[in-house]
């Protein structure tokens, strides 16, 4: 995985000239029930988008019901990427694992997933493991009220690819 990344940064430049277009990146209240991001605060990580510009150490959130990522700039102001992401890289910290979550698109469509479907790669070699995590909604009613609201729902495959198949 070392070698793949010094690999990954030998063919691409660092850059600094991120562009974007604004977003509301809050959920509002009324809507639904649940978060719509793989992590409630926003992750530090790194991006590869398909130009291969690279982006490091940025602040980044992963909408799960969208299937997409957007970022904060130094402004503070959130932002949709405006060129298509590739790849992108989140940081753990605060787990024991100290190499980061990679999530790649680019693989075969399935019945419920585009081409353009991020997947967190678990392992790769002549095939490899993926993990595609998505939000569901139900209508669900609270103990004790009257109306029902949409609630989130997490939900995961796990997909082998090889030999350009999803499996």
């Amino acid at each position: 995985l070392v070698f793949h990344l010094l690999q990954l940064k030998a063919q691409i430049a660092i850059s600094n000239d991120i562009s974007g277009a604004p977003i509301e990146a809050k959920n509002s209240p009324d809507e639904f029930k649940g978060n719509k991001y793989l992590k409630d605060a926003w992750t530090k990580g790194d991006v590869l988008q398909r130009d291969n510009k690279f982006f490091k150490d940025m602040d980044l959130k992963y909408d799960l019901i969208q299937d997409m990522l957007i970022f904060k700039n130094d402004k503070e102001d959130v932002l949709a990427f405006k060129y298509p992401v590739k790849e992108f890289h989140l940081k753990n910290r605060g787990t024991w694992s100290t190499l980061p979550s990679i999530y790649r698109n680019g693989y075969p469509a399935t019945e419920k997933f585009t081409k353009e479907s991020y997947y967190e790669v678990l392992a790769e070699g002549k095939a490899s493991l993926l993990k595609k995590q998505f939000k569901t909604f139900v209508d669900a009613i609270a103990y004790g009220a009257s109306e029902t609201k949409k609630t989130l729902i997490d939900n995961e495959f796990y997909f082998l690819f090889y030999k350009d198949k999803m499996t």
